[in-house]
């Protein structure tokens, strides 16, 4: 038998995972908050704060690619994570279609993410 579901706490300032990390996880937030954020040249730019009920890191396990952005717990946070292995098996009985429709989202989302990123981390134009 396989289990689905595990959890954890995260503390106020504690780091779930950093950009650019291998993802392994997926994450649903129970109770508490976490802060999404994105490196740039001019520093850190918070994408989003997010609470219970919402899901993030999901990206990774779809696509295995690097963390797109930082999430940080904003106070004592409780969440559900799902890792590879669980999240393959919860995919094994999808159609075929709907897989291919989610990996179709996800590049483009992740391909949206980088051209944001080019765009401010440009030299900003100071006659603008």
């Amino acid at each position: 038998m396989v289990k689905f579901l595990n959890r954890k706490i995260y503390y106020g300032g504690d780091v779930i995972f950093e950009e650019g990390a291998q993802g392994d996880c997926a994450y649903l937030i129970e109770r508490g908050s976490v802060r999404i954020s994105k490196k740039t040249r001019s520093g850190d730019v918070e994408l989003g704060m997010l609470g219970s009920g919402a899901i993030f890191g999901e990206m990774a396990l779809i696509d295995a690619s690097p963390r797109m952005a930082s999430a940080i717990a904003a106070e004592e946070t409780v969440v559900t994570f799902v890792n590879h292995a669980m999240f393959e098996k919860k995919m094994e009985g999808i159609d075929p279609f709907i897989r291919a429709l989610i990996h179709i989202l996800v590049r483009y989302v992740r391909n949206m993410g980088d051209k944001v990123r080019r765009l401010s981390d440009r030299p900003q134009d100071p006659t603008l």
